[in-house]
């Protein structure tokens, strides 16, 4: 027990310091000190670290505390389309699913958060296209397995919003036009 309190303390006191050090591999070009410089190297082990305390808050059943250390590893890795892509998707296909979560209010909470991290991944990926596809992939995916859905504008906004997401998307991929065909259809269906 004591081994792993240390270990755990020892692993902290890495991420702070590569928190504190993560500044380097940003201003590199702006003057940042030979100290800093020197500690940058240990930012992607930091991340990995903050990596590995994310999952484990997913595995507690934690959001609060996924949320918490979400933020500590995109600030150690603010371009990381992997950290993204991973906790877009549990927030909005498991956080924010009708089996799971029994408040529709609560429901559209996660769906948002999904949103905002796969619209932070578009801002910041080399193929932003595939941020739009995945956002408008979480909001169709909404309109179809949450018709009660608390979303403002309810599902015909789910379709429309989606749509406009694959229109965005498909700058890079050419199924973002028909995937937006689909959701203008379904919305029209809705009449």
């Amino acid at each position: 027990m004591k081994r792993s309190r240390a270990v755990f303390f020892a692993l902290s006191a890495l991420a702070a310091l590569a928190l504190l050090l993560s500044t380097a591999t940003r201003d590199k070009d702006h003057g940042a000190s030979p100290a800093l410089r020197l500690g940058a190297p240990l930012v992607p082990l930091a991340a990995n670290v903050q990596w590995v305390r994310v999952d484990a808050a997913m595995r507690e059943g934690r959001p609060d505390k996924v949320l918490a250390r979400a933020d500590a590893l995109l600030a150690l890795d603010a371009h990381s389309g992997d950290a993204q892509s991973f906790l877009s998707s549990y927030f909005g296909l498991q956080l924010a699913s009708p089996e799971r979560e029994p408040d529709a209010a609560q429901r559209v909470q996660w769906l948002r958060v999904a949103l905002d991290y796969a619209a932070h991944g578009e801002r910041h990926a080399e193929r932003p296209w595939e941020f739009a596809l995945w956002q408008g992939e979480l909001l169709a995916r909404a309109a179809l397995v949450d018709p009660a859905t608390a979303w403002p504008g309810g599902v015909r906004a789910l379709w429309s919003e989606a749509a406009a997401h694959f229109e965005r998307g498909a700058a890079g991929h050419p199924i973002g036009h028909s995937r937006a065909a689909e959701c203008r259809a379904a919305r029209a269906a809705l009449r």
